[in-house]
Order: C-alpha cells, then sequence, then structure tokens
C-alpha cells in the first residue's frame, strides 16, 4: 500500500471518528435530557400522589365524623320512637291512656 493512499485510510479514519464523537455526544446529552425529564416527571408524579392520598386521609376522617353522626342520629331516632310508643301506650306523661 503507498504512503499517499495510507495516510488519506487514516484521514477518513480520523474524520469517521470525529463524526462518531459527535454523535456520541448528541446522544448523551439527549439521554441526559430524558433522565433529567424524567425524573422532573416522576417528582411532579410523586408530589401529586402525596396531595392525593392527604385528601384521601382527610376524606376518611370526615366519613368517620360523619359516621359517628349519624349514628347519634339512629340513637336517637330509637329513643324518640320508644317515648312515641310508651306515651301511646300510656305509660308516659300524665299516666292515663289517650
Amino acid at each position: 500500500m503507498a504512503e499517499p493512499e495510507w495516510k488519506g485510510r487514516v484521514g477518513r479514519l480520523d474524520e469517521v471518528t470525529i463524526v462518531q464523537a459527535r454523535i456520541l455526544e448528541r446522544l448523551e446529552r439527549k439521554y441526559d435530557d430524558a433522565v433529567k425529564k424524567h425524573d422532573e416527571e416522576m417528582g411532579r408524579l410523586r408530589a401529586a400522589l402525596e396531595k392525593f392520598t392527604a385528601g384521601v386521609e382527610r376524606l376518611r376522617l370526615a366519613a368517620e365524623a360523619h359516621e359517628g353522626g349519624i349514628a347519634e342520629l339512629r340513637a336517637t331516632h330509637v329513643a324518640l320512637m320508644k317515648t312515641s310508643d310508651q306515651f301511646i301506650c300510656g305509660r308516659e306523661g300524665n299516666g292515663r291512656k289517650q
């Protein structure tokens, strides 16, 4: 192989190596950008999940309080019905049957 031909091949090989290095740099930047974007999105999703979980907990506490109020209303209703039944049967009030 003649020296000029050899130098030409080495020169082309150098050019290809430079192009490949630039392509690799671009790919690494794109990869880094994709990882950064993914991490940011995961952070937003985690924050949304934390807000959602806190909302569910507040809802659960409100439901428990509501259940307590309903239980109290039911007990009051039962007591009222018992008192009205007793009144109708004459065991409440003035002692005489109505």
